[in-house]
């Protein structure tokens, strides 16, 4: 089975290839202003992915044992 991010990034590009196209035929305008509401809708569901644990948080670890960099 997929990780949960991947599957997030998948439904992320659908998302946004169909809102770019979609707002930019519904409003007659520009394909920047349509990317524009994009990023917008792409902030809101990363926030939100972010919140509920759907994309891992990477934290630094700071245990020499498992990190050779620190000494």
């Amino acid at each position: 089975m997929a990780p949960k991010w991947a599957s997030f990034l998948g439904l992320w590009t659908i998302f946004w290839a169909s809102m770019s196209v979609g707002t930019s035929r519904l409003l007659h305008t520009s394909w920047w202003s349509a990317w524009l509401s994009a990023e917008i809708g792409f902030l809101l569901v990363w926030s939100f992915a972010r919140r509920y644990g759907l994309i891992p948080q990477k934290r630094p670890c700071h245990d020499s044992s498992h990190n050779p960099l620190i000494k």
